[in-house]
């Protein structure tokens, strides 16, 4: 249990996004200075066209990275980490091929001039991104909303964009595309992370509501669980807020824990905890049941001089109703069980 109790300092999600942002930001600068040294100098031409080669494959396997951990939320290193660092291995090895055979590119009267291997890197940029699309596809279901949007732009944009560039000698269009879904990215993704309950790290009241209306326009059924803890009050008035809000920690780390990484957990209030299940089943009573024996199981070790519980409401949403009217029903439910609990 301790290991479950443990606080992320730093977000996964952040700390993929932030290393999208480098890499990008690097070969956009190296890309800049390309174009503005050609036809200046041929040693520092040469060696910015080098370097640009070697490094466009790293923001593309970072993006594989992110786009990766936001479907799905696993750790550890498997099979489709190792794919993913193809596009980044392969232009490295040709880079290093180009110093010893000179085919990617020359240095001619000071200016660029691409090389006979030249579409080979770019058959490695658009086949990896093919590759990348096709896995995706098998995990759609868990990229909803705004994330579906990044997808969409990061599958269309920069092929698109990355394609003129091949077919129009000279035109450099490929990275400035992938910065603009970076900062689309950011403005309407990864703000999202930053808008979240400091305490828990828990989706926002707002943010759920946002997702609850997504939801339901897809009209497809879910499930969604209201969660009150009992008596909190007392463990402020008797222990303090320090403690209480220790409490509200221990006790949101327990529902993660018993939630899979594609649901939506969300702080509603002080310490109303509600959760989006994405599937289509109905099984919001199973993991009600997993939360309550975890929490028990917590309170048989005696590990605070209080006890952790929970009244709770669930429905399962299969007709086309109201954000209000859903939010409304699932309260009524989690207070008829709190007075039973009283009862």
């Amino acid at each position: 249990m301790g290991a479950i109790l443990k606080e992320k300092k730093l977000s996964k999600d952040l700390f993929y996004f932030k290393i999208v942002i480098l890499t990008t930001l690097l070969v956009l600068i190296i890309s800049t200075i390309s174009w503005i040294i050609d036809g200046k100098n041929v040693e520092i031409n040469y060696l910015i066209s080098w370097l640009l080669i070697f490094s466009n494959g790293i923001p593309l396997t970072a993006w594989f990275y992110y786009l990766d951990y936001k479907a799905r939320k696993e750790n550890g290193i498997k099979l489709r980490k190792i794919i993913f660092l193809f596009p980044m291995v392969s232009l490295m090895i040709l880079a290093v091929f180009q110093l010893y055979s000179g085919n990617l590119f020359k240095i001619v009267n000071y200016t660029y001039v691409r090389g006979s291997l030249v579409y080979l890197a770019a058959v490695s940029m658009f086949s990896s991104f093919f590759m990348f699309l096709i896995y995706i596809n098998r995990y759609r279901k868990h990229l909803m909303g705004r994330m579906a949007n990044v997808v969409i732009m990061f599958s269309i944009i920069p092929i698109i964009m990355g394609f003129i560039q091949v077919m129009l000698y000279g035109v450099n269009l490929l990275w400035p595309s992938m910065s603009l879904v970076v900062l689309y990215s950011f403005l309407y993704v990864e703000y999202g992370e930053i808008l979240k309950d400091s305490l828990t790290g828990f989706l926002s009241r707002d943010q759920l509501e946002q997702h609850l209306k997504y939801k339901l326009r897809l009209g497809k059924p879910f499930s969604i669980i209201m969660i009150d803890m009992d008596k909190f009050k007392e463990v402020n008035d008797t222990y303090g807020h320090d403690e209480g809000d220790k409490a509200l920690r221990t006790f949101a780390a327990i529902i993660k824990h018993e939630v899979k990484t594609i649901d939506s957990i969300c702080r509603y209030g002080g310490d109303e905890f509600i959760i989006l299940l994405e599937t289509e089943e109905d099984v919001s009573n199973k993991v009600v049941n997993r939360i309550r024996q975890s929490v028990n199981s917590y309170n048989e070790k005696d590990i605070k001089p209080y006890k952790l519980r929970f009244s709770e409401g669930h429905l399962y949403i299969k007709s086309k109703k109201s954000l209000t009217q859903i939010l409304s029903e699932v309260d009524e439910e989690m207070y008829r069980d709190k007075k039973r609990r009283k009862s």
